[in-house]
């Protein structure tokens, strides 16, 4: 090869490595909505508050089917604690939806570093393999399973959400209702902490 050709060949290897690099930096900036996003569940979606949620990694599906579900009413905001889910969420778009989903949902999901009770948790491990394992898989850490990620979640976060669906306060598929309405406040405790020991 003359020098000609080299130089032809090191100038279009540059500008390949110049495009790949601004393509991915062009993939990885975050839509406009993410910021209010960022403020309660962190900067990378993982939160670093015991009541809220981890949102990294949460597949696009299940995320944008809770913000839909929050800007349309379909679930309220009565608690002091999700109000401000629906504030942000009211003059979304379907496209910032998506875009906020697919987002998040490329994050690295981290679970929580927290203390938890080792007796709740194995009693809990064995009520979720009754009641729950079949749509969370591999102990609630599949975001696959187009179910949310509940290993590692903050504990009080769970222990709220858990106690919404026991008694049927908050919206949840058929399926789930039949085997979560009616578990009692230990059994409740008990799945929170095995999704808490989840580390």
């Amino acid at each position: 090869m003359n020098k000609r050709m080299l130089g032809i060949s090191i100038f279009s290897m540059a500008v390949a490595v110049v495009s790949f690099a601004l393509v991915d930096e062009a993939r990885s900036e975050p839509p406009g909505a993410a910021k209010m996003c960022q403020g309660c569940h962190g900067q990378d979606g993982v939160s670093s508050k015991d009541t809220v949620p981890s949102i990294a990694g949460i597949s696009a599906f299940v995320h944008a089917d809770y913000l839909y579900a929050y800007r349309d009413g379909a679930r309220t905001c009565t608690d002091p604690k999700t109000k401000a889910m629906c504030t942000m969420t009211a003059k979304l778009t379907d496209e910032q939806i998506e875009e906020l989903a697919e987002y998040f949902a490329g994050m690295l999901y981290r679970p929580a570093e927290q203390d938890f009770d080792a007796d709740k948790a194995a009693m809990g491990a064995a009520i979720h393999d009754e009641k729950c394992g079949k749509c969370h898989t591999d102990g609630g850490s599949n975001p696959d399973d187009d179910a949310s990620i509940l290993a590692g979640q903050w504990l009080p976060y769970m222990k709220l959400s858990l106690s919404q669906f026991a008694s049927d306060e908050r919206e949840q598929p058929g399926a789930m209702q039949r085997k979560i309405v009616g578990l009692s406040e230990a059994d409740v405790e008990a799945l929170a902490h095995y999704y808490a020991s989840q580390q």
